[in-house]
C-alpha cells in the first residue's frame, strides 16, 4: 500500500493534539486506533466471506507463523507476508481507521 493510512493517522494526531492537548489527545488517538483495528478486522472477515477465501487465508497465516517459529526471524516472516500480499485482494486500511476515528469521537460527544 502507499502508506496513506499512516499519513492519515498522523493527521488525526495533529488535529486531536491541537483540540484536546497531549494528555487527553493521546488516549483519544489510541482508542480510536483500537476501534479502527476492530473495524478493519470485521471488514477483513467480510472480505473473506465474500471471496470465500477463509481456508486460503488460514493456510497463509500458518505459513507465515511457521516461518517465524522455525527460523525465529522477523525478516523471513516479513518476506513471506510480502509475497502473499502481492497475490490477494487488499484492504486499504485508511477506511477502517477513519471509521474508527469518527466513531470514537461520535461516542465521546453523544
Amino acid at each position: 500500500m502507499g502508506a496513506g493510512d499512516v499519513k492519515m493517522q498522523m493527521g488525526f494526531g495533529a488535529w486531536v493534539g491541537a483540540f484536546f492537548g497531549w494528555e487527553l489527545g493521546k488516549w483519544v488517538l489510541f482508542f480510536s486506533f483500537c476501534v479502527g483495528g476492530i473495524v478493519g478486522g470485521i471488514i477483513a472477515l467480510g472480505m473473506m466471506v465474500v471471496n470465500r477465501s477463509y481456508r486460503k487465508n488460514l493456510a497463509n497465516m500458518r505459513l507465515i507463523l511457521t516461518d517465524f517459529l522455525v527460523t525465529g526471524s522477523f525478516t523471513k516472516m516479513a518476506e513471506r507476508g510480502h509475497d502473499i500480499r502481492e497475490k490477494g485482494p487488499k484492504l486499504p486500511y485508511g477506511i477502517p481507521l477513519c471509521i474508527g476515528f469518527v466513531s470514537f469521537l461520535w461516542y465521546l460527544y453523544s
